[in-house]
This record gives structure tokens, sequence and C-alpha cells, in this order.
């Protein structure tokens, strides 16, 4: 039995995000349009630089749900909306449909969550760090599997 291999339309949670489709982010690109822009959100007052290409006007909690923002990190949540996506845009239903898998890269998990840990370790002591923390920042955390894709 030979085996098909296909690739959906690319998806992606970028800094040109412009609208919730991929198709709109594209445009964007085409149009030249930078996604550099003044930092929000972090604190970059002891750095040199101010800018950043950050993800923005991207409500997550309606994406995902409330409860899978909260247990993944900011890189695993945009690699789980832009899997959604992927799969949205190549016709598939998130409920069922043909067999499909995802293919990350990435040389760091959850910064944010890790850099949380070591100041909640710093105040407050060991015992008062999540048992969720490992999970949240290896960068496996992003591999988004069927049940988290088809959630909402």
């Amino acid at each position: 039995m030979a085996s098909r291999v296909g690739s959906s339309s690319p998806a992606w949670a970028s800094s040109v995000r412009s609208g919730l489709t991929p198709e709109s982010s594209w445009q964007a690109l085409l149009a030249g349009r930078s996604g550099v822009a003044a930092t929000a959100g972090i604190d970059v007052t002891d750095l040199p630089v101010r800018i950043a290409a950050q993800v923005p006007d991207l409500d997550v909690a309606a994406m995902l749900g409330v409860r899978q923002t909260r247990a993944l990190d900011r890189f695993a949540q945009l690699a789980v909306i832009a899997a959604r996506e992927a799969v949205i845009s190549a016709g598939w239903e998130l409920t069922g449909g043909p067999r499909w898998s995802t293919v990350i890269g990435t040389g760091f998990g959850g910064v944010e969550t890790f850099e949380q840990a070591m100041i909640t370790l710093s105040q407050r002591g060991p015992r008062r760090i999540s048992p969720y923390t490992a999970p949240a920042m290896i960068p496996n955390a992003a591999v988004p599997d069927d049940g988290l894709c088809r959630r909402h």
C-alpha cells in the first residue's frame, strides 16, 4: 500500500498577523508590513533594545479556552493556534477526518514559564513552584495532539 503525504496551506502566528487567518497574514507580508514595534507586556527597562516582533491582538483564551491557555507557555499556545489554522485551511474538520501531523522546530521551550519559575523560586521558595512548570516549558509542549487541537 502506497503512503500519501501532502502539505496543507502554511499557517503561523506571527508579528505580522493581520486578522485571524493565514491568508491575511500572508497578504501583510506581501505588502511589506513589518511586525517589529515597541515592546508591550514585558519589562525592558534594563535592556538596550525596546522593540520586538511580538504577536499582537491575539485572544488566546478565546481560541484555546482558559484552561489550556493557562497550561501552555506562550510559544506552545502560538504553535497550537498555527497547527489549528493549518488544519482548517486544508479544509479538514478539527473533529475528525484525515490523519495529520505537525512539524515544529524550536531550540528552547517556554522561556516565560522558566523565567516565572525562577522568580517564584527566588522570592517564595521551591515549594511554591507549580508542578506544571516542567511540562509547560519543554519544547514538546508545542506539539499539539488531536485532543489539544480539537478541543474548541
